[in-house]
């Protein structure tokens, strides 16, 4: 029987959590690339009507926004994987690579214009932080935890 707490057992589904909110700007920006004024507008950055007037720059933010949503795509794809897998079996370079998400929203929270987008940072920041924190002695206590979906490793 595994002595891990429950919240370390399931701190896993936080980053899943992160990406499933992650994937739906993802989804939507491959789709419909020129969804992406709605985002920059709710960060408090809208895209100027004079770029969206002209043909060639209208296709260029179309194309920067598909960019942009192959790059969330991506980023949310690893963090599924790693949550799924490496921070399951406590693998020390897992809780390390999640300081990206306390480090992204916080980096957010310092871009984004006022507004509840902005403030919404504060809660993802809190969260993961939370996250890391509660779960440092699992990683770094010099014991091997079993991972939920997979065996513990022998290396």
């Amino acid at each position: 029987m595994s002595s891990e707490k429950w919240y370390e057992k399931y701190s896993w589904l936080v980053f899943i959590l992160i990406t499933l909110t992650g994937l739906i700007p993802a989804i939507q920006l491959l789709i419909s690339p020129m969804s992406g004024q709605t985002f920059f507008a709710g960060f408090g950055y809208p895209i100027p009507e004079s770029i969206l007037s002209d043909a060639n720059e209208s296709a260029f933010v179309a194309f920067v926004m598909r960019w942009i949503g192959t790059i969330l795509l991506g980023g949310n794809a690893l963090t599924i994987f790693i949550a799924a897998t490496a921070w399951q079996n406590g693998k020390k370079w897992a809780w390390f690579a999640m300081w990206y998400w306390s480090l992204m929203f916080a980096s957010h929270y310092l871009m984004y214009g006022d507004g509840f987008l902005k403030n919404l940072q504060i809660f993802w920041v809190a969260l993961t932080l939370a996250v890391l924190g509660s779960n440092f002695n699992r990683f770094f206590s010099g014991k091997r935890q079993t991972g939920v979906l997979l065996r513990e490793s022998r290396i």
